[in-house]
């Protein structure tokens, strides 16, 4: 599956802080991260459009609740 996320708040979580416009996922990695533009030059008839609306966006995986003494 292919997915462009757009119009988004993307949180990168590099060492500078830096936050973009867009991200592009192919096979389940990032293979683009940046405007609008840029994500947009991905996109095939079989991708999927998701449109941030300005919300933030985190990739990774997010566990809102978890007991970290029964996984260890």
């Amino acid at each position: 599956m292919e997915l462009l996320i757009v119009n988004g708040n993307v949180v990168t979580l590099d060492a500078q802080g830096t936050r973009a416009q867009a991200l592009a996922i192919r096979d389940g990695l990032i293979v683009a991260v940046g405007e609008n533009d840029a994500a947009l030059r991905h996109r095939t008839s079989r991708t999927r459009v998701l449109d941030a609306r300005g919300r933030a966006v985190i990739p990774g995986l997010n566990e809102p609740h978890g007991h970290l003494h029964v996984a260890a």
